[in-house]
Order: structure tokens, then sequence, then C-alpha cells
């Protein structure tokens, strides 16, 4: 039997050290020769990135010593830091931004050029050279210059292979090593705006023919991938929406066809290097991670039929997917759990069942205290949708007064291109678990509703933003799920 206690005053044992005790950050998990590798940032450790790698015993094992740290500062917000190769796993060191080699003489810096970052790796085995996005900081006023740079593994001599644009990012060898794509944006687009998708060959270490193939200043072309037959997939929001295409081409020029036609997103605003949501598990099968309603979710699609197929799980969120010849990895976490590794296997016929590796909160907490998010739609300014997420006040041995409303935080996400989800915050449940409601709001802007959504913010900041806050209050009070009297309202 609960007891009665005012909205507001609950005890909780979700404290602030809690939300910090025993956390990791994991994040860029990667599959290569059947092993899989992870970054994971700890804040014990100063927050040093480590590398760590799943051996054949399915033991942890740390891949490079505690004196480096594995991240980029490209863009400033980095990603894509480390790759393994059949020569060594390269990574960046964040220290001097330099790239490192770990092989059998263990650690060894391979490049030496104090001006230049990198990151976003790429290893053509066939001519084995490595490609990377590199920075070059030239004075304390110029602009950084980018471009897409080969690199000797051997030598570490750094060459340019394409330049001219502001910015570049996803270098991709085919399978065959004889074509590279990547993709490459200009001021004052970002690459959530307009990005390019350029094709090359790639012979003797050069490239040639280099031609745009998608996007434009007004099509978000991201996360290009080779299929095991190496047929050219991107993803593109030409449609309004964030789906897969395949690269067409023939005599006549390129064009291209739509995998999978859907009002969802299976892409997100690439703040980040080697932001990952799909990967063949076969060559004519992709396992995808996708939103739709600001809620997502895990499937296979058939490419040649187009026919998708959910795949029924808890998770309520999904990074990093990665897959290799039939095996998978991604992080992922849910309504009433933290975020997790995972690592799988498809094999055609049943559906993929993943192994959990590593969890990254060591905190133990009764799931019967946590308040699970119901998404919301209203409408807003100018009969405009906005959308969110509505958690009313949840605690294991509390509740709420006769005839009481509880009182109202809401909560704004930063961007304004991101997005927030229903997965598990203790930022949230904090609030909650203390007699709170907590309204979490997709403003418009927000990814994981369609280019229209998110370009309504354009010349609207301060004003879409606040009104659908605003009315998202009003909704609730309609609703008589908060009391009027009692809002408060926090983030950026």
């Amino acid at each position: 039997m609960k007891k009665t206690a005012p909205y507001g005053s609950w005890s909780s044992d979700i404290t602030t050290s809690l939300m910090t005790a025993g956390t990791v950050g994991l994040s860029e998990a990667r599959l290569f020769g059947g092993t899989l590798y992870w970054l994971e940032s700890r804040p014990q450790e100063q927050g040093r990135t480590a590398i760590l790698r799943l051996d054949s015993e399915g033991e942890k094992q740390e891949v490079i010593p505690s004196s480096y740290s594995c991240r980029s500062r490209v863009h400033e917000y980095g990603g894509a830091c480390y790759l393994p190769t059949s020569t060594g796993l390269y990574f960046v060191n964040f220290e001097d931004q330099q790239l490192y080699c770990v092989g059998d003489k263990g650690v060894e810096k391979l490049t030496d050029q104090p001006a230049m970052r990198f990151a976003d790796l790429a290893y053509n085995s066939h001519h084995n050279v490595l490609v990377a996005v590199c920075e070059e900081h030239i004075g304390q006023s110029a602009e950084p210059a980018n471009r897409l740079v080969a690199i000797d593994p051997e030598s570490g001599v750094v060459s340019t292979l394409h330049e001219g644009q502001d910015f570049y990012a996803s270098a991709s060898f085919s399978n065959d090593g004889k074509e590279i794509c990547w993709l490459s944006w200009a001021h004052p687009e970002m690459p959530w705006d307009g990005t390019s998708l350029w094709c090359a060959d790639f012979t003797d270490g050069e490239l040639h023919s280099a031609t745009v193939v998608a996007g434009g200043v007004d099509e978000s072309v991201v996360q290009p991938e080779w299929s095991p037959s190496d047929d050219l997939f991107f993803v593109s929001d030409r449609s309004n929406w964030w789906n897969i295409y395949k690269l067409k081409r023939d005599a006549v020029g390129t064009n291209a066809l739509n995998v999978c036609a859907m009002e969802a997103e299976f892409g997100s605003p690439q703040w980040q290097f080697g932001m990952t949501r799909y990967g063949f598990i076969a060559n004519n099968t992709i396992l995808a991670s996708y939103s739709h309603g600001g809620l997502e979710k895990l499937a296979t699609i058939d490419t040649d039929t187009g026919i998708l197929t959910d795949i029924a799980r808890e998770h309520s969120g999904y990074h990093s997917l990665r897959t290799e010849a039939g095996k998978y990895c991604f992080i992922a976490q849910s309504r009433t759990d933290f975020p997790s590794l995972y690592v799988g296997s498809y094999t055609g016929s049943d559906m993929p069942i993943e192994e959990l590796v590593c969890e990254s909160s060591s905190a133990k907490i009764n799931k019967e205290h946590f308040s699970i998010a119901e998404s919301i739609s209203y409408t807003s300014g100018n009969d405009q949708t906005a959308h969110g997420f509505f958690y009313a006040p949840v605690h294991a041995s509390l509740k709420g007064s006769e005839g009481e409303l509880p009182p109202l935080l809401v909560m704004i996400h930063g961007g304004p291109t991101s997005a927030t989800s229903d997965s598990l915050s203790l930022k949230i449940q904090y609030w909650t678990n203390r007699g709170f409601a907590v309204l979490d709001v997709n403003y418009r802007g927000s990814t994981g509703f369609g280019r229209q959504y998110r370009d309504a913010l354009k010349n609207q900041w301060g004003i879409a933003d606040v009104e659908d806050c605003d009315f998202g209050v009003r909704h609730l009070i309609e609703q008589g799920l908060v009391d009027k009297d009692r809002v408060a309202i926090r983030g950026g």
C-alpha cells in the first residue's frame, strides 16, 4: 500500500551522487575480423577515453596504455577517432591530435604534424593506405583548413587527396579497393542542411574522375555505405525524410532508388564523425535503426523488395550500429535501462539475437521508481504541431494527495537539431521520483520528424520553440494532468 504525500515532497533514492557513480560513456562500437571494439570515456580517469576489445574468450581487454586517450578534435566535436585494420589499430591521441598505431611493437607514433588534426579514418588494404579528414590550424586568426588526405602507414607521410571544400567526412572504400566515396559541404550549410556525396576511382594512391553523385545545398546526405557487392548506398532527406537510397549508375548518368520509402528517419544530424544507423548483415539485407514519431525501432530491410521487418526489442535508442559479415553491434538503452553495448549474429532465417557485453552504469535502482514516457503531440502556434514526452510522477511507495495535481517541470534539449527520446534519463527521473511531472519538449527544429519540421525554426529562434513549450504546458493543463499554478522550466 502506497503512502500519501504532497507532490514535490517525496523522498527519493535517485540522488546526484548516484547519477554519476560507476558511470562510463560508451561510444563508437565497431567490428573488425569478428572482434568487437569500443570506446569508454571514464570520469574516474579525468575523462580519459580508452579503447577496448572483446577477446575470443569473451574477456574485455584494453588496447592502449593509460597514458593515451583516444579522442579527436576535428570540427571540435570529433568522433571516428580509431580504426582497427589488418596492419594494426590506428587511433588519434587526444593530447597532440596525432595518429598512432598499435601493432606488434606496441604503440608507435605515425604522424608528426603539430598543426594538423585527424579524424574519420578509412583503410584500403589493396593499396596499403590510410585516408582521413585533416584539419590544419595555421595562425591564431585564420580559419582551419579541411581536406581529405592519404597517409602512408609506414612512413606517416601525409598527402592531399581532395581539397577546396570547407568540410569533409565519411570517406569509405569499396570492398575491391577501386573506388572511394566521401561527403563534403561548405559554409553556410551545416551537414543537416546540404551535403554533397562524391565518388571517385582510386588507383595508384590517387583520386581520378571525382564526381558529385548526390546531394547539394538543399539535400542532406549522410552515412554512405558500400554493400557486399559494392553497390553504393546512402541516406538522404530529399523526400523530407532521411531514407536509405541505392545509387544507380549507367551510361545515361546517375540516379538513386529509395530502398524503403517511409515517413521515418534512418539518419541523424552529423554533429560528430562516424554516426551510424545502418549496415549490411547480408548481401541484400540491411540492419537499421529508425525514428518514427519520436520513437526509435530496429528493423531489417530487404534491399531487393524494400520490405521492412521490425524487430521486437525493448530498446528505445540506438547508437553506433555496425555490421560485418553477418555480425552486428550497437549501443542501446531502454525506458528502464542504462546505455549498454550489445553484439550479435544474423543467420538470415531468424530474427537476430544479441548478447549484452557491458553496461554504462553500475547504479542499482528499483525500476518501480521509474516514470515511463508518454509520447504526445499537440497544436502549437500558427496551428503547427509540436511533439514531446510527458512523464507523470512515480514512486514505488508514495502517491500524491487526494485531489492534488502535480507541479510541472518543462525540460528543453539543446540543439536545435538534436532531439530528446523516451530512453531512461536520471535527470528526468530525479524529479518524477520526487513528485514532479515533466514535459520533455521536441520543439520545432528537432530531428526525427522530417526536414520540414527541422527547418521550421529557421528565422523563428526564440519564437517557435518558446511557443511549443507554452502550448505544451497549456495542453497538459487542459488535460487535467498538472497544476497550472506550479510550472517551471529549465534548459538551454
